[in-house]
């Protein structure tokens, strides 16, 4: 559910791992990131795909935890792929096209592009039809979120009556289309300028065998675009 996306994405496990892939609708330019953070180590998270490993351009540490990301179009070749995970010495090594069941694993969904059609005069409205490619191996579902903010309002008097951000999602079956409903815009202000991410993510979590150093990895495809709204 969009509430189990929202819940990984705020876990407090003492490693984590993430790759994403972030675009903006009919743009060209995919940002592929790949960032790791460790609480309580000086020493920071490593992660290696098939002997490769993604190493960090800065690292940043404070009070004893490190972070880092970075951005690599080569991170593109990990989309639609399962991988088999081994964290042992705060390193992770990745292996792809493994059929190792025993071990942790995770399918990093296929890239999403979509496609928004049926607008009224550029507005999205209740008909509005959502389309994007269809994952056959995604488990997982469609994520589709909607988010307003006052300060994305080139209306100040929107921005003034409605002063505080609205962030409400929903899952659905990956099958490549979705249509826009009155009751997925009845939240939100009208004529207003909305944020529309429409994507798919996967998540694990294991450890290194002791169950207090625990990892956890995830995995998204969004794609963002604004639009105002005619309910």
């Amino acid at each position: 559910s969009f509430e189990d996306y929202l819940k990984f994405m705020n876990t407090e496990t003492k490693n984590s791992l993430l790759i994403q892939s972030v675009s903006t609708l009919n743009s060209p330019n995919n940002l592929y990131t790949i960032s790791a953070r460790s609480l309580e180590n000086n020493s920071a998270l490593s992660f290696k795909l098939d002997g490769t490993e993604y190493s960090p351009n800065d690292i940043t540490v404070n009070n004893n935890s490190t972070a880092w990301s970075r951005t690599d179009q080569d991170l593109t070749t990990l989309y639609g792929k399962k991988l088999d995970l081994t964290f042992s010495n705060n390193q992770v090594l990745a292996r792809s096209g493994s059929t190792n069941e025993t071990s942790t694993n995770i399918y990093i969904p296929e890239l999403v592009n979509v496609n928004i059609s049926n607008l009224n005069e550029g507005k999205v409205v209740p008909g509005t039809i959502i389309t994007w490619n269809i994952d056959t191996a995604n488990a997982n579902g469609m994520v589709l979120a909607i988010e307003y903010s006052p300060l994305a309002q080139k209306e100040q008097t929107i921005a003034q009556t409605y002063s505080t951000r609205i962030m409400r999602g929903s899952t659905v079956q990956d099958d490549g289309s979705y249509t826009i409903t009155a009751s997925d815009l009845e939240h939100y202000p009208d004529n207003a300028t909305l944020s529309f991410y429409i994507g798919r993510a996967s998540f694990t979590i294991t450890n290194d065998g002791n169950p207090n150093n625990d990892l956890s990895v995830g995995a998204y495809t969004v794609v963002r675009s604004d639009f105002k709204i005619d309910k």
